[in-house]
């Protein structure tokens, strides 16, 4: 995975491009941190990607914890509320005591008293933005190694998150 797409994975590991698929398919969604107690303080951001071609656009949206150091939730989609909606869903279970997001108009739904905006309050989750960039071959904005499919694009990224940084 570590910026190596489906074909350099079946080259490394001596297996077919079809094992690798069929291994990210049936691969087991790993849970996010349950049963947290702590009051968290999450910083939102969304990251711009494709599929097939630089029009088919597929954004990543992601809540990190900046003491903990880890992705709280995550989801994809269109960058609109819709996917944020999914996001927050998500993250309605945990103790969020204040949202750190930049000045997207979809962030306008969290609670105004609870809501810090700027590009002070996102420092981290931009600097994880380009960790995360720089890992993942398809993420990164000039490459040759981009999804053909949203289906293994969200398996890819899903996977690699859950691996890295979920509890």
């Amino acid at each position: 995975m570590n910026n190596s797409g489906i074909r350099d994975t079946a080259r490394a590991l001596h297996i077919s491009i079809n094992a690798v698929v069929r291994t990210l398919k049936n691969s087991a969604k790993m849970g996010n941190l349950d049963n947290l107690e702590i009051q968290l303080i999450c910083e939102v951001d969304e990251m711009w990607s494709f599929v097939g071609n630089k029009k088919q656009q597929r954004w990543l949206y992601y809540a990190w914890e900046p003491r903990l150091k880890r992705i709280i939730a995550h989801t994809f989609g269109r960058r609109n509320k819709k996917t944020l909606k999914k996001l927050l869903k998500k993250l309605a279970r945990f103790n969020v005591a204040f949202w750190c997001t930049d000045n997207l108009n979809a962030y306008n739904m969290l609670q105004t008293n609870k809501h810090l905006i700027g590009k002070s309050f996102t420092q981290r989750i931009e600097r994880e933005n380009l960790t995360i960039r720089n890992r993942i071959k398809r993420l990164n904005r000039k490459t040759l190694g981009y999804s053909k499919s949203p289906e293994m694009h969200d398996k890819v990224i899903g996977t690699f998150i859950e691996r890295e940084y979920y509890i």
